[in-house]
């Protein structure tokens, strides 16, 4: 047996595996390795199965503890971590698991997740709801360990069935899961982080109060992004020090953040723009498609094209020149069905920048300028009609429609996903 530990130990320590692929690789080459210096397999005769699953109290306070018990650094631990490894704190030799890294188990030994390889930084999520889950699931599948704090107990518990639907839907291995830790403590969930995702309501208050905290309880190095929509980034930290105000930065990901690739990094008058290179790099290397915002304005760039048009819209159905139905079959089947693969810049040096001219001359003095919202959509606020949750908004929906338009929408987003999967 010490000569196999040995083998074992050389093999681990000197892989410098970084994938799922490599780490089971190396598992198979250990095993036949052992065969050939002691003519038996390694199983049965030196594993001892556990009694109810992985994580059992009768096996040490720690399950999973993969770096322990090995001793392996870096990319090796958290590849045989990857390859649906667990540890026995007893026998110190790995068995395969009996399923998935159950909520309870992620939140019993999070410090598994807390330290990275310089390969791989660690992430951090400031929030479980509707994007935080969706990033934290980004940079988990990209082989990145993620901490993710939420201060909500039932968000929180939520976090691997959310995580699971994702890996379903894109047909991706589910151990990645288990780089994902689940957090109640603030500190805990940040202080070793190399980035910092924010994904807290919109709400100016409540994002502010997260910054000062990030900026006192991160490393002096960590990137402290926002993924606001709207709110200029420098607002977020104007109570943090000039000190930590420059590793503060915008990361706007599209809704669901796991199908739409664009990203939008924001510098803000005092973000160094080492912290925006850096910002970028990371988000190419998981796949995402980013792009430099140089100025921090209200809405950045995607969002002030997106409600220009919702502005001039509302507009049209409010006086009375088309219904709301009419407004989205003119976008889906008129100029919106080139959007995906001609730009507004792109189509207007197409068709030529005379014409471009010619048409504003006549056309832009009669868009809709108000300085604020349309009334008509403060009426139908005041009045209720929120949309698809209540029912009514500019168009009326039932149940069934609404689960026809979200359906209609992932299964086009996917299918993108897909088509620049194949094309990479």
């Amino acid at each position: 047996m010490p000569r196999l530990q040995r083998v074992y130990g050389h093999i681990t320590r000197g892989c410098g595996v970084s994938t799922v692929h490599d780490a089971r690789r190396v598992f198979q080459t250990v095993i036949r390795l052992c065969y050939h210096l002691d003519r038996n397999p390694i199983y049965p005769r030196t594993v001892v199965p556990p009694k109810k699953g992985c994580a059992t109290p009768e096996r040490g306070d720690q399950p999973w503890r993969t770096t322990a018990t090995f001793g392996a650094r870096g990319a090796a631990a958290g590849a045989f971590r990857a390859s649906t490894l667990c540890v026995d704190a007893t026998t110190k030799w790995p068995y395969p698991p009996t399923s998935l890294p159950r909520q309870d188990v992620m939140e019993r030994a999070p410090e598994r997740m807390i330290t990275g390889s310089p390969n791989k930084p660690v992430i951090a999520v400031v929030g479980a709801g509707l994007m935080g889950h969706g990033i934290a699931q980004l940079f988990a599948v990209a082989g990145h360990r993620v901490a993710v704090y939420d201060p909500n107990g039932d968000v929180r518990a939520s976090v691997p069935a959310r995580v699971r639907s994702i890996f379903e839907l894109l047909g991706q291995d589910q151990i990645a899961l288990e780089r994902i830790s689940l957090h109640s403590d603030f500190g805990e969930a940040v202080s070793g982080a190399d980035f910092v995702f924010e994904a807290a309501p919109e709400k100016l208050e409540i994002k502010q109060e997260i910054f000062e905290r990030l900026a006192a309880t991160t490393k002096p190095v960590a990137v402290l992004a926002s993924n606001t929509s709207v709110i200029p980034i420098g607002d977020l930290g104007a109570r943090v020090n000039r000190q930590h105000a420059g590793r503060i930065v915008g990361t706007h990901f599209w809704n669901p953040p796991h199908l739409v690739p664009l990203v939008e990094v924001v510098q803000a008058e005092r973000t160094d723009v080492a912290v925006v290179e850096k910002t970028v790099e990371l988000l190419k290397s998981v796949g995402k498609v980013p792009v430099h915002v140089k100025r921090d304005i209200p809405g950045f760039i995607g969002n002030r094209l997106q409600h220009a048009l919702k502005r001039e819209a509302i507009a049209l159905v409010a006086d009375g020149v088309c219904d709301a139905e009419t407004i989205d079959l003119v976008v889906k089947h008129g100029f919106g069905s080139r959007l995906a693969v001609l730009g507004p810049m792109e189509q207007s040096d197409l068709v030529g920048l005379d014409l471009t001219l010619d048409i504003h001359r006549v056309l832009l003095r009669h868009l809709d300028r108000r300085p604020g919202p349309h009334p008509f959509l403060e009426q139908k606020v005041a009045a209720g009609e929120l949309g698809m949750s209540t029912g009514r908004g500019f168009r009326e929906w039932t149940p069934q429609q609404c689960a026809e338009v979200r359906e209609r929408l992932n299964r086009y987003l996917l299918a993108l996903a897909h088509q620049r999967k194949d094309g990479a």
